[in-house]
């Protein structure tokens, strides 16, 4: 053989050595490579694998197993897409694996499984555990607040809640939605956790008792904070707070707190929960559409909740009505819905005030209270109350329909102005302070605050005002007193007919307004106020006041009950344009 053939086939052998050594020696390791490609229609696609033998067989067997999904998924989308299936194919030492996932439009993943394919024979496909799917609208609710940045536990999802688990839920929620709360005031007057504090501040409870803060959390306890956190939504997110409402909004609010009674754990029982939904849809089905647009007076609504809750539970018995309730109606709608707590007096005990239009800030806590009489007039014949618990998963399916509420009337272009002129001291004075004059003492309270805040005089009192004029006068005052002390004291003011945009014109150039205000029957006393700020953010108007005299005691600040009040504007304006003709703007001309 010559040298030449000889040196041939040595590198011919080399180069064989060389190719095998590029091989991995595992299975099949020549085989080609698995590649992944999907099929069918978004967001309900399916795996397909190619690029080696067998790969059409398992193939069938892939969509076949995850067509198990199909189902499940298209009820978590039933309200429009919010998940679809993803799969991703990986390599690892020529071994290759398929993980499947149900994925978020925008944020969120649910894994599903991972199948290790074997290129040499059949691969083991597992069933798929659809445990987590037997609840697709907790899914949904999962889908749908992720992609708002609410962190959803999945794994929490049957976990029972405690009172403060259930409000640090909707605060997580209240704060990607708003802002930050504001804790500083509270903290000032309470020890506690972070959440405690939050929950006090947002209106969530006004407990610090520990032992009823660690106990299991009941559906009504579920709307209440649901209705707290509703409430400061209209004002802050939706921005239509003061917006006078119309029927369908009153009915929008309702129907949305029949369905949060869904969510309670009870209804896990399937054959309750149908009972449940014929209940609620008597109860939806006897809304009057064509009423839809009429301004929503408390007798009206009264008209349309008593219809509702007679459609599905009978008639109120006029045996619990048969005596005379109001001072200012006798509408047997407005009697009825006492009757049957569907309504309650407003704003006081002997009042319902049937003209009153409701606004959009007060429909959440109407609506509270007509879908906890519902449910409650349901479990006393089906369930025991105590049994109607709240879960994790209750709470967040909960905030998901309040989002889905939120989000339809959201303001997304909002100027807020915010003005407050308040002092860097303390001016505020209550009437309560058990002195003789007290129950009487609320115009010379206020002036004594005026004084107070122009000057800059902390001695004055509203027993010295009171000396001004004894002991002619033992009793409430007039406004010229007020203006009389004011005098006295060198304190500039105007007196304004009573309006809107004069009473914020005024607060813009840095007064403090003084009013005569009514919350009872007009044919009794009056009160009055003052009003020191306001916070503007679109249609929704909150006053800062100071009340004189609201009740004895003290706040969850360790305050009296009237000072640093936020009051609605729509609510604070009816109770002065009820009552007075004008205001005084205190401070007009030298304003300190």
């Amino acid at each position: 053989m010559s040298s030449k053939r000889i040196v041939s086939l040595i590198l011919s052998i080399l180069l064989c050595f060389s190719a095998l050594s590029g091989c991995d020696m595992g299975f099949d390791s020549c085989a080609p490579a698995p590649e992944l490609t999907l099929i069918g229609t978004y967001p309900y696609q399916l795996p397909r694998l190619d690029g080696f033998d067998g790969a059409e067989e398992l193939t069938k067997r892939l969509c076949a197993h995850y067509g198990a999904l199909d189902a499940p998924l298209r009820d978590i989308n039933s309200g429009g897409t919010l998940a679809y299936a993803s799969y991703e194919l990986t390599e690892n030492g020529g071994q290759y694996t398929l993980c499947s996932y149900i994925s978020g439009v925008d944020s969120g993943s649910i894994p599903i499984d991972e199948i290790h394919i074997n290129l040499e024979g059949d691969t083991r496909i597992d069933p798929i555990e659809l445990g987590l799917f037997d609840d697709t609208k907790f899914l949904s609710s999962y889908f749908e607040l992720e992609r708002i940045g609410l962190d959803v536990d999945i794994g929490r999802r049957d976990d029972t809640l405690s009172e403060l688990g259930l409000y640090e839920g909707f605060i997580q929620y209240y704060e990607t939605i708003a802002s930050e709360t504001d804790v500083f005031r509270i903290s000032e007057a309470v020890s506690g956790s972070d959440t405690l504090l939050k929950s006090l501040e947002l209106g969530l409870t006004e407990t610090t008792n520990a032992e009823y803060l660690s106990q299991s959390v009941s559906y009504v306890s579920l709307l209440d904070a649901a209705a707290a956190i509703m409430e400061r939504a209209t004002a802050d997110v939706c921005a239509n707070s003061s917006v006078p409402a119309i029927a369908a909004d009153a009915f929008a609010y309702c129907s949305l707190f029949l369905d949060i009674a869904d969510f309670i754990s009870i209804f896990n029982d399937s054959a309750l929960f149908d009972k449940w939904n014929g209940c609620k849809a008597y109860i939806k089905a006897a809304y009057t559409p064509e009423q839809a647009y009429n301004p929503a007076t408390r007798n009206s609504i009264a008209e349309m909740l008593v219809r509702l809750y007679e459609a599905a539970y009978g008639s109120i018995d006029d045996s619990f009505y048969d005596y005379e309730v109001f001072t200012d109606t006798s509408s047997e709608a407005a009697i009825k819905a006492y009757a049957a707590d569907l309504m309650f007096s407003f704003p006081t005990s002997s009042i319902f005030s049937p003209e009153y239009t409701l606004h959009q800030y007060e429909l959440p806590e109407l609506a509270e209270d007509f879908a906890e009489t519902c449910m409650r007039e349901f479990l006393s014949e089906n369930a025991p109350l105590a049994d109607a618990s709240v879960t994790y998963g209750g709470l967040i399916k909960t905030i998901a329909a309040m989002h889905r509420h939120i989000g339809s009337e959201t303001a997304y272009t909002i100027e807020r102005t915010d003005v407050c002129n308040d002092r860097d001291y303390d001016w505020y004075l209550t009437q309560y302070d058990n002195s003789y004059y007290a129950d009487v003492n609320c115009m010379p309270t206020i002036s004594a605050m005026a004084i107070r805040w122009y000057t800059g005089n902390l001695g004055i009192t509203q027993h010295e005002l009171r000396q001004k004029f004894l002991p002619d006068y033992t009793s409430g005052w007039w406004m010229w007193q007020v203006e009389e002390c004011l005098t006295d004291y060198g304190v500039p003011f105007e007196s304004r007919d009573i309006s809107l945009d004069s009473m914020l014109a005024d607060l813009d150039n840095g007064c403090i307004i003084l009013a005569q205000m009514s919350e009872v029957d007009l044919s009794s006393s009056g009160h009055c106020f003052i009003i020191y700020g306001y916070h503007q953010n679109g249609s929704s108007i909150v006053f800062d006041v100071h009340d004189p005299g609201v009740s004895y005691g003290t706040n969850i600040y360790n305050e009296p009950p009237g000072k640093a009040m936020r009051i609605d504007s729509a609510y604070a304006f009816w109770t002065i344009d009820r009552f007075a003709y004008n205001y005084l703007a205190v401070g007009t001309s030298q304003t300190q």
